[in-house]
């Protein structure tokens, strides 16, 4: 719900790197990865995985960042 509130809350979550418009939030073992539409005021949860698998999973991240923004460019490493 604190999430939802204020996505940007450094206590909450921070920018993933080498990932432009994505942050990741930590919730015990898990690590949730998300994008924030600020206008449409909507939090679009990319994946939820352990902290050890989340950002080995690359090609699930990617497409599913493609499901919410089709057209763009895939994003960098």
């Amino acid at each position: 719900m604190q999430l939802a509130e204020d996505p940007f809350d450094p206590r909450l979550s921070a920018p993933l790197t080498k990932r432009a418009g994505v942050r990741k939030s930590r919730v015990g073992g898990w690590r949730i990865l998300f994008t924030v539409d600020r206008d449409a005021k909507v939090l679009h949860v990319v994946t939820v995985d352990t902290r050890g698998q989340v950002c080995n999973t690359h090609s699930q991240t990617d497409r599913h960042l493609a499901i919410l923004n089709p057209g763009a460019e895939p994003l960098p490493r």
